[in-house]
């Protein structure tokens, strides 16, 4: 089975983002997501997919 993932986020306000930085410890991770932002919604979906595989892959090995 095949979990679609299209999600698409306005740009973050100020609270938003200050919650994101909260959210994520990982500053180099949060860095990369700031960045990812800026690019065309495309390419921007076909990370959101391998993220999501990645995540998957990780779960399911755990089980």
């Amino acid at each position: 089975m095949k979990k679609e993932l299209y999600v698409t986020n306005p740009p973050m306000s100020n609270t938003n983002q200050e919650s994101a930085q909260e959210m994520i410890s990982d500053k180099e991770l949060l860095s990369q997501f700031k960045r990812l932002e800026a690019i065309p919604n495309e390419p921007k979906k076909i990370v959101k997919e391998m993220i999501e595989a990645f995540l998957l892959k990780t779960e399911c090995n755990k089980s």
